[in-house]
């Protein structure tokens, strides 16, 4: 890291001989270690940054937190571990910078991370409870409660993209177990539990 010399020498059939010297900058290498790439948070979330620097950390004196582009943070140290209070809805694009005593910089790989609508259901949380899976049975317990006022769907989706409504429950403030099926057919996939606010028909 830093200024490094490079000499470069050629020597013929003869045996003579030429060289000569350069100058290369070698940057420190830095990588964001948090949050992972694709990373979703609510609107209003502190949204922790930390990244480090490898083999180089010691020689590392401060960062730049960049979100979009444009410095929203900075902090001294040889690693970085910090927050980013919040930030509006959609996509970002979060990098960071890291300097060296000598003010040598670089720059790491930008990450996607997604700012989503705050949930209305905030501070409500289903409690889950997955029994365990035997390849051979054709069914897997399911243990969960939910508060009253909202709809239970469990769903199933081979890709994360179309997902198939296996059971829709009304919320209950008792523990509601259910025989979840495993789909003919299929050998893999994703079950997830939703919760869905009923509807005042009186309005």
């Amino acid at each position: 890291q830093g200024t490094t010399a490079i000499r470069i020498t050629a020597t013929d059939a003869a045996g003579n001989s030429s060289s000569s010297t350069s100058h290369a900058d070698l940057k420190p290498i830095v990588k964001i270690t948090e949050p992972v790439k694709y990373a979703q948070f609510e609107a209003g979330d502190i949204i922790s940054v930390e990244a480090d620097a490898g083999a180089f950390a010691a020689q590392i004196s401060r960062w730049e937190i960049l979100v979009n582009g444009n410095v929203l943070n900075q902090r001294d140290g040889n690693s970085l571990s910090s927050v980013i209070e919040s930030l509006p809805e959609g996509m970002h694009q979060l990098a960071v910078k890291a300097y060296d005593f000598s003010n040598h910089s670089s720059l790491s790989k930008a990450i996607k991370i997604i700012v989503i609508p705050k949930s209305d259901t905030e501070q409500i949380q289903p409690r889950l409870r997955l029994g365990k899976i035997n390849k051979n049975e054709q069914n897997f317990p399911l243990n969960f409660l939910a508060p009253i006022g909202f709809q239970c769907c469990v769903q199933f989706s081979e890709d994360l993209i179309n997902w198939e409504i296996l059971h829709r429950l009304e919320g209950t403030d008792e523990n509601v177990e259910i025989a979840v099926e495993v789909l003919p057919g299929t050998s893999k996939g994703f079950y997830r539990l939703l919760l869905i606010e009923a509807q005042d028909d009186t309005k």
